[in-house]
């Protein structure tokens, strides 16, 4: 009896430490919510930031710190297959036209910008669905999405 109940005891926590050691699976749930790279800290703009909402859309913003980036952000769907995330863009914000000029008040890219351009939502036509690996290293809290670090904020 002794026996049964030691090996019924070790092949639990034999489980039990298994499970705990396999890589957090991804749920819908651990993605929906706002995720930026390399920080969960914000500052007076976001890093590079995904948005992964319950109804299957999705935006990505670009650095808010960098007043060169043509492309703001990127609008489209998504759909969840295991631990991959297939994106699939419909629409881009842009920067278009303007001018180079020093801001003095900046950090980013030796305070280079460009200024006084237009900002347009161009649609995309045709595109295809990328695919985006991602493990969740922390529940609802840390993502590693195609290598990088993204922290809900």
């Amino acid at each position: 009896m002794k026996r049964a109940f030691l090996i019924s005891l070790s092949l639990a926590s034999t489980a039990l430490w298994a499970s705990a050691r396999l890589p957090l699976t991804l749920q819908e749930s651990d993605l929906v919510g706002e995720w930026q790279v390399s920080s969960k800290v914000l500052g007076s703009n976001k890093r590079n930031a995904y948005v992964f909402k319950a109804n299957h859309t999705f935006v990505y913003t670009t650095d808010g710190q960098d007043a060169l980036i043509e492309v703001l952000s990127i609008r489209g769907t998504y759909s969840l297959k295991k631990d991959t995330v297939y994106v699939q863009p419909h629409a881009l914000t842009k920067r278009v036209g303007g001018k180079l000029s020093k801001n003095f008040y900046t950090t980013g890219n030796d305070s280079w910008e460009m200024s006084e351009g237009t900002i347009k939502t161009i649609p995309v036509a045709h595109s295809p669905q990328y695919p985006l690996i991602i493990k969740v290293i922390s529940k609802h809290k840390i993502l590693e999405i195609d290598g990088s670090l993204y922290y809900r904020i």
